[in-house]
C-alpha cells in the first residue's frame, strides 16, 4: 500500500494575486443570486411615503399592495416578474391607490393574472350590473378603470425594477467580494473554494 500526500496552497481572498482574484470572481459571479432566496422578501409592492401621502393611504396597510403564493422572477429570457395566486392585500388600500371611487370599485370584478410565462403580472377587470351580469362601463368609468390598470402595471414594473437593481448589485464585484470576505472563504490559485 502506498500513501500519497497532496498539499495545496490555500489563500484568503485578500492573499490571492490579482489574476487569481479575477478567476474567483468569474467562477463565483452568482454567489449572491444562486437560488431564489435573494429576491424572496416582503415589500416588493409596498408604498413609499410620497405615495402614502398622495393617495391618502392608511399607513397600517401600506407594507404591500399584494399577497401572493409564490413569486417568479426571470432574467434568462428577458426580465419579468410574476405574482402567483395574487390578491389585493387590503381592498381599501388598493382602491385608493388605484384611484377608483368606492361605488365603481364595488361594481368591478378584479382579476390579477399572468398572461404568458414571460410577461409581468397584470390587472384585468369585468364591469358588472346590479345583478352581477357583465356589462360595458360608461366612457367616464372606462377611463377610471384604464387608469387603475395602468397604475397597477406601473407598480409591478416598479417591483421588477427594484429586483433588477438588487440583482445588479448582488452580481457586482463589490457585493461578491463582501460575501466572500464575510464568509471567510478560502481559495486555491485556480479560483476554487478550498
Amino acid at each position: 500500500m502506498r500513501t500519497e500526500t497532496i498539499t495545496k496552497e490555500i489563500y484568503t481572498y485578500d492573499e490571492l494575486p490579482e489574476d487569481a482574484k479575477e478567476r474567483v470572481l468569474e467562477k463565483h459571479w452568482d454567489i449572491n443570486v444562486d437560488g431564489d432566496y435573494w429576491y424572496d422578501y416582503d415589500g416588493k409592492t409596498g408604498f413609499t411615503s410620497k405615495e402614502i401621502a398622495k393617495y391618502r393611504l392608511d399607513s397600517e396597510h401600506t407594507d404591500d399592495l399584494l399577497t401572493y403564493k409564490k413569486l417568479y422572477f426571470s432574467i434568462d429570457r428577458g426580465w419579468y416578474i410574476q405574482f402567483v395566486n395574487a390578491e389585493f392585500k387590503h381592498d381599501e388600500t388598493a382602491r385608493k391607490f388605484l384611484g377608483v371611487p368606492k361605488k365603481l370599485w364595488d361594481r368591478i370584478n378584479w382579476d390579477i393574472y399572468t398572461p404568458h410565462y414571460n410577461q409581468n403580472t397584470r390587472l384585468d377587470w369585468e364591469f358588472l350590473d346590479n345583478y352581477g351580469y357583465s356589462i360595458a362601463p360608461t366612457e367616464k368609468q372606462l377611463i377610471i378603470i384604464e387608469r387603475a390598470v395602468e397604475r397597477f402595471a406601473d407598480k409591478v414594473s416598479e417591483a421588477l425594477s427594484g429586483l433588477e437593481k438588487t440583482y445588479e448589485y448582488c452580481t457586482s464585484r463589490e457585493a461578491i467580494e463582501e460575501t466572500i470576505k464575510a464568509n471567510e472563504y478560502e481559495f486555491t490559485l485556480d479560483g476554487n473554494i478550498a
